[in-house]
């Protein structure tokens, strides 16, 4: 069966698994980065999911230069999670 996986973590697109999709994100920047971290669903309002990664990990030390190669892995291990959770 195919699936569409679709990144909304401010919730503009869909109305519905916030918690999801931000647990995802924490996931992925815990498998990547090493950081275990919540990020709140206001930190999210209105931001492309590029700019959430990165903002939200500058905030943990970490610089744009270091942040930007690493965010094919991140959100290569988003949707994995996503799949894992919702299979």
């Amino acid at each position: 069966m195919d699936k569409l996986v679709l990144f909304d973590g401010d919730g503009t697109l869909i109305k519905s698994g916030y918690a999801v999709h931000l647990e995802a994100y924490s996931e992925a920047m815990d498998q990547v980065m090493g950081v275990r971290a919540e990020i709140p669903l206001k930190f999210t309002a209105g931001q492309a999911d590029q700019r959430t990664l990165v903002k939200f990990l500058e905030g943990y030390g970490f610089s744009r230069e270091v942040v930007e190669p690493q965010l094919k892995k991140m959100f290569g291990e988003i949707i994995l999670r996503l799949l894992m959770m919702t299979s």
